[in-house]
């Protein structure tokens, strides 16, 4: 039975399409939660949900998705107003979210958001949730909450897709909005660079990964992805692809053979927004633990660990993988051959 084959079972997935509160304002409404619905306060930050039910979408063709919607659109300006309860206060508390712009129904409804006849979405921050607090709590929660007020208007730069791990919701990707709110005519500027990165590989098949995050946006969670990173003046792919492997990992090889694989990748990091030209190489070894002495400041801040990942792993992981079919790619490699040649290229 091939790893493939082995992977088949379905896994239901809860998956939210999400909007975090900025800092101070986050810390000032968890004051609220943590007093009454401290359960809660520790598996998410508050935040405002776009789409209640995302499970049923691929992470990669989601995240696609809501990063085309999210670049058509300024940052959004939504005011807090007032503590209310979903008709009694056993059923939930709330901060209500004033959305005068209709931008948050806009943006469910270009993800292709259908809502059910009888239900309404209303934008709000859950502050007690029916689920986690007793009628009892509840009650004496809104005796205390009642007329609570914000009265403030925040503006959210970023959505979030987040998924359900055990009890604890996890970050698995942040994207920006895509045009500044003063002038929505001027798009975000972009960074293109070219950077080379390499499969390698170990004697059993398993493919070593780095996993990373962005220091400047802790919300954004973490992903695995492959060593590499872009070209220096006058470098060449391959050479960037060498140099990189043995900065990262302190394996050093004279020949990576041609490029396998190609792709353009958009993301954000440290503040700068990329479209990255990658061009994958492979390259075969023994497995071993890396040697990160030649580690750049940047690297050191923004790569948490390493581990091998098995082609069973790869296919059956619901973490954040870049690229996110790493597992076909790695696949059609290695029925290639990694010296055959004839790369294959994605968008």
């Amino acid at each position: 039975m091939s790893a493939r084959s082995a992977c088949q079972s379905v896994t239901v997935v809860r998956r939210q399409v999400t909007m975090f509160l900025p800092r101070p304002l986050a810390e000032r409404v968890d004051g609220i939660r943590t007093r009454f619905d401290p359960e809660t306060a520790r598996h998410i930050r508050p935040h405002i949900t776009v789409v209640h039910d995302a499970g049923e979408a691929l992470l990669g063709g989601l995240r696609s998705q809501l990063e085309f919607v999210a670049s058509t659109r300024p940052p959004l300006s939504l005011r807090l107003t007032t503590a209310r309860c979903w008709g009694a206060p056993e059923a939930g508390i709330y901060l209500a979210i004033e959305d005068g712009q209709g931008a948050i129904g806009a943006i469910r409804r270009a993800l292709g958001v259908i809502d059910a006849p009888e239900f309404e979405y209303v934008p709000h921050v859950t502050l007690t949730h029916a689920r986690t607090v007793s009628a009892p709590q509840a009650r004496e929660a809104w005796d205390a909450i009642r007329g609570w007020t914000v009265d403030e208007t925040v503006s959210i730069d970023r959505l979030a897709i987040v998924e359900l791990d055990g009890s604890e919701w996890r970050t698995r990707a942040t994207v920006a909005m895509g045009r500044v709110l003063e002038d929505p005519a001027t798009p975000l500027r972009v960074t293109d660079r070219v950077a080379a990165r390499v499969l390698l590989v170990d004697d059993d098949g398993a493919l070593l990964l780095l996993r990373g995050c962005d220091p400047a946006r802790p919300e954004a969670g973490t992903w695995w992805f492959t060593p590499g990173g872009g070209l220096d003046d006058g470098e060449t792919v391959e050479a960037a692809a060498r140099r990189e492997l043995r900065e990262e990992t302190g394996f050093a090889v004279a020949d990576l053979g041609p490029v396998v694989f190609r792709r353009t990748a958009h993301f954000d990091f440290e503040g700068v927004r990329y479209r990255q030209a990658e061009h994958f190489f492979c390259a075969r070894s023994r497995r071993f633990a890396i040697d990160d002495s030649g580690w750049s400041d940047v690297e050191r801040r923004s790569v948490l660990e390493h581990r091998w990942w098995t082609h069973a792993e790869l296919v059956a992981t619901s973490e954040t993988l870049h690229p996110g079919e790493l597992a076909q790619i790695l696949d059609d490699v290695l029925a290639r051959g990694p010296d055959s040649g004839g790369d294959r290229a994605s968008g």
